[in-house]
């Protein structure tokens, strides 16, 4: 089970993100309400990479939380906030049962660096497109 959770971890590639506006959207400074609206609510994948567990992301107020949607586990919490017209993501903690079984959140930063090898880099360009983005090989929809 422990060797699902790593690969599903993998997967992940760790979410503190940069999330771009819709592909072919004019930048504007009136653009960065439309990169909020299109981010927040409900994402959800109907299965992760390599047949591991769906994936669900719930974003408002400025934070999200990432799920195994089969578990209802919450095992991913950051904050978002936008840079010129990016919405950047940031990972604020991770539960360690996708490591050693232990439910605990731990702060990124004191993540142990194998565990940061299995997420992978804080940041990522991913483009919303339409109702949906990818991240690594997981396409997640808007709910």
């Amino acid at each position: 089970m422990k060797g699902k959770w790593i690969l599903l971890l993998c997967v992940l590639l760790g979410f503190g993100l940069v999330f771009t506006s819709c592909q072919g959207r004019n930048k504007t400074s009136t653009d960065t309400a439309e990169i909020i609206d299109a981010f927040e609510g409900t994402w959800a994948s109907t299965e992760g990479a390599n047949g591991q567990p769906a994936l669900k992301l719930v974003a408002e107020n400025n934070s999200f939380r990432q799920y195994l949607i089969d578990y209802d586990l919450e095992v991913i919490r950051g904050t978002y906030s936008i840079s010129g017209n990016n919405l950047v993501a940031k990972i604020a903690e991770v539960n360690t049962i996708l490591f050693d079984g232990d439910f605990e959140w731990v702060n990124f930063d004191e993540l142990p660096e194998i565990y940061k090898g299995y997420v992978g880099s804080e940041t990522q360009e991913i483009t919303i497109d339409n109702n949906t983005f990818t991240q690594g090989e997981v396409i997640f929809t808007k709910q």
